[in-house]
């Protein structure tokens, strides 16, 4: 196993698991949260590797979540993947100046989400979360 553990921050449920499965099969832990305010608690508690964040949440928007995480600084090398319908190039530019590192408009390609996902997870500089620091 590799240690990496994601949170998957979405209020569509099915998506959520879907998204759980997936990344279960390349031996990535998931867990996951519904709501703005669940998801930043979440990830402040857990310390997750990455986080997959819907930027249209009940509660808290995905904006504000990443905005607060980056400001954080326990949180703040946790690199943030947006997962989101709205695919204006402003969509994309707010998204980047809310803190997320990488966009990737639904519907997406779970190949191309995994990829997204694995370059992140592999970068040098990659936080690593508590489960990577202790395998």
């Amino acid at each position: 196993m590799n240690g990496w553990s994601v949170l998957i921050v979405d209020d569509d449920r099915a998506l959520g698991d879907l998204l759980g499965d997936a990344l279960g099969l390349s031996s990535i832990a998931t867990f996951g949260a519904h709501d703005g305010e669940e998801g930043l608690r979440l990830a402040r508690e857990r310390l997750p590797s990455a986080i997959l964040l819907d930027l249209r949440l009940p509660r808290l928007d995905g904006y504000e979540v990443a905005r607060r995480l980056k400001a954080d600084p326990s949180t703040r090398q946790i690199p943030i993947i947006a997962l989101t319908t709205a695919t204006m190039p402003a969509d994309k530019a707010r998204a980047r100046d809310a803190g997320c590192d990488d966009f990737l408009a639904k519907p997406f390609d779970l190949d191309d989400l995994e990829a997204t996902l694995l370059r992140h997870l592999r970068r040098p500089d990659a936080h690593c979360g508590p489960l990577a620091a202790s395998a």
